[in-house]
């Protein structure tokens, strides 16, 4: 480092212009006197006294008379420890500056853009993380193995994960272990967006990977989920292949209550038994609740008379809810969003049909 340059660095850690030169040129003579210093520092001569005195109040010079005032440095290291001090502090305010641009955290009911797909990724990964009940996912082949070891973390908690691979064959998809860490899977045969979304209110999107306007949408909020949520199951789940398909025994565990209730329809028809447990939270109060007991009816938007089952889960985009007796009374149980019915369903558990 040349002196133009010690010089300006002392000056970012509180020297005046003045100051870091006159220190700088003194380090190399090591003893001179304030006339000399001020030659050798190109320091003005009326002003290297007030210089020197400055320098000697701070502790980094000291002064002694021989004929005339006399200047050296008796130790650099009060200088040395205060750069090196700086480093520690630069180089911690580097990493947080790159983290924070890197892995922005959303709080509570925020919509964030973020500018890089891997910072999109590196959040839908910590989101699949933290995963406590579902995790649907819209990615390539590759998206899928980056997100593999969070999704093996996500199926031992018991999360249910739903995977739609796109942007390739069926032998590529095919070839993928998606049964290892998906509760069901499937083949859009399409491209599609990346979309991760965690426990129906965590989102992360983007459209354009790879492409010159790539960004990406980081969602922390219940109420924009819903959108990203049907779009999931209208444009890259429901019309394609199955790949991975849930075991269709009991008991069998629905996050989604609109296909439970467009699976248990045609056993409520046939006069089964339909025995279920129900965690969620009371509509009302917010309070967490589980309960069990017997479906008696299936209510939905659009159903012309009790013997009429839907036709699909589009014809139950409207409200749709379980009736359950329990050993307390009848219980209305509704899905993600539910405002009318008595609990706010996270996971129902169709125990047996009988």
């Amino acid at each position: 480092m040349d002196t133009e340059a010690l010089a300006s660095v002392l000056e970012g850690e509180g020297f005046s212009p003045y100051q870091a030169r006159a220190y700088v040129a003194l380090l190399e003579l090591g003893s001179v006197s304030a006339s000399g210093l001020a030659d050798a520092s190109g320091v003005p001569q009326p002003r290297i006294y007030d210089v020197v005195r400055a320098l000697e109040e701070q502790g980094y010079v000291e002064t002694y008379e021989q004929e005339n005032l006399h200047v050296r440095v008796p130790s650099p290291e009060a200088v040395v420890s205060s750069l090196r001090n700086r480093v520690d502090e630069l180089q911690a305010a580097a990493s947080e500056v790159e983290a924070r641009w890197t892995r922005p955290e959303p709080r509570q009911h925020e919509v964030s853009v973020v500018s890089r797909f891997e910072t999109l990724c590196n959040r839908a990964e910590a989101f699949i993380g933290s995963a406590d009940h579902r995790v649907q996912l819209s990615v390539t082949p590759g998206q899928f193995r980056d997100l593999y070891s969070a999704l093996t973390g996500a199926l031992e908690r018991g999360v249910a994960v739903q995977v739609s691979i796109h942007s390739c064959s069926r032998d590529v998809a095919t070839s993928l272990p998606l049964a290892d860490v998906a509760t069901e899977a499937r083949w859009r045969e399409r491209e599609a967006p990346f979309l991760a979304i965690v426990d129906q209110h965590r989102v992360c999107y983007a459209e354009h990977v790879g492409g010159p306007r790539e960004y990406g949408v980081v969602v922390n909020d219940r109420t924009h989920a819903a959108v990203f949520i049907w779009y999931y199951l209208s444009s890259v789940w429901e019309l394609w292949e199955p790949l991975v398909e849930d075991d269709r025994s009991f008991p069998r565990t629905y996050i989604d209550i609109r296909r439970a209730a467009h699976e248990l329809v045609p056993h409520l028809q046939n006069g089964d038994d339909v025995y279920v447990s129900v965690d969620g939270h009371l509509v009302e109060t917010g309070e967490a609740c589980e309960f069990a007991g017997c479906v008696v009816d299936i209510a939905y938007e659009g159903r012309d008379d009790e013997n009429d089952g839907p036709r699909s889960l589009q014809s139950l985009a409207g409200q749709t809810s379980l009736v359950v007796a329990t050993d307390d009374g009848e219980v209305t149980v509704g899905g993600f969003g539910a405002v009318l019915e008595d609990v706010e369903a996270e996971r129902v558990v169709v125990e047996d049909v009988v």
